[in-house]
C-alpha cells in the first residue's frame, strides 16, 4: 500500500473488518471491550480526517493523501499490533503451526514469521493466523493448528521480485494429478475419490486440481481442498478447508 495515498473507503472498512475481531476473539469479555476501545479510537480518527484531510481524487475514487495518509496509516498500523497483542495465542502454543508448516514442506529449517491473526478467508468465525515464509505465506486455523492456505503473499512496494515456478521439463496432466494426490494424502485423510473434481489451469503453465464436497457448506461455497501445481511439478499453493471445524 503506498505510503503516500490511501484509499479512502478501503480504510472505512478496515473499520468494520477490525469489529469483526471483536467476535472472533474466543477470550474474555474484557478483551471484547478492550477491542471495542480501540475500534471506536481508529474509527474516530478516520471520520475526522474524511471531515478535514487532504485528499486526492483519482479514476480509482478518493485517496487520503499527504499528511493525512501518513496519520491514518499510522493509526492503522498502531491499531493491528494493539489488537493483535489481545487476541494472539501465546508464542509457545503458535510452535504447532509453525511445526505443521515445516512438515508440510519437508524443510525442518524453515523459519515461519508469525504475522497476524484475523478470521478466516473462508469462514469468518474461524481465527486464522497468517505466517510468511519468504514470498509465500500461511493460513493456520489457531483452533486445531490445521492448514487452511499456503500460497504467494501480496509483496511489499519494496520487493519486486515477482515468485517463478519450474515449468520444464513439463509433465504429463495424470503426472500432475498424481503429485496433487500424494501431497493432499500425505496432509489429510481426505479421501477425493469421494470428492466431485472440478480441476483448471491458467494457460497450461499452472494446473489447480480441486476437489469438491457438495454435502457441506462454508459460508457461501462448498468446502473442497485445491492443490496448485506448475507444469514443472512445483507445489505453487493449497488451500483445504476441511481444516475448518
Amino acid at each position: 500500500m503506498s505510503k503516500s495515498k490511501i484509499f479512502v473507503f478501503g480504510f472505512v472498512g478496515v473499520v468494520v473488518f477490525f469489529s469483526v475481531l471483536v467476535g472472533v476473539s474466543a477470550q474474555s469479555d474484557l478483551v471484547g471491550d478492550k477491542i471495542g476501545v480501540i475500534v471506536k479510537s481508529l474509527k474516530d480518527a478516520v471520520n475526522k480526517e474524511l471531515a478535514s484531510g487532504e485528499f486526492t481524487q483519482t479514476r480509482f475514487g478518493k485517496f487520503f493523501s499527504g499528511e493525512s495518509a501518513t496519520r491514518v496509516q499510522k493509526l492503522h498500523d498502531e491499531a493491528s499490533q494493539q489488537i493483535d497483542a489481545l487476541i494472539a495465542r501465546p508464542e509457545n502454543q503458535r510452535q504447532i503451526a509453525i511445526a505443521k508448516i515445516r512438515d508440510f514442506r519437508g524443510d525442518q529449517n524453515l523459519m515461519p514469521a508469525y504475522k497476524f491473526t484475523t478470521p478466516s478467508a473462508y469462514d469468518s468465525n474461524t481465527p486464522a493466523e497468517i505466517y510468511y515464509v519468504d514470498a509465500n505465506q500461511y493460513e493456520i486455523n489457531a483452533l486445531n493448528n490445521n492448514i487452511i492456505q499456503f500460497g504467494p503473499r501480496l509483496l511489499e512496494l519494496s520487493e519486486t521480485k515477482a515468485q517463478e515456478y519450474k515449468i520444464s521439463p513439463a509433465l504429463s496432466l495424470a503426472q500432475l494429478e498424481k503429485t496433487a494426490r500424494q501431497i493432499i494424502s500425505k496432509n489429510t485423510n481426505i479421501n477425493v475419490d469421494n470428492l466431485i473434481a472440478d480441476h483448471s489451469n491458467k494457460e497450461k503453465t499452472m494446473y489447480f486440481f480441486r476437489w469438491v464436497d457438495k454435502t457441506k457448506e462454508l459460508q457461501g461455497m462448498y468446502r473442497f481442498v485445491q492443490v496448485g501445481i506448475s507444469v514443472g511439478g512445483e507445489l505453487a499453493s493449497y488451500t483445504n478447508t476441511f481444516s475448518i471445524n
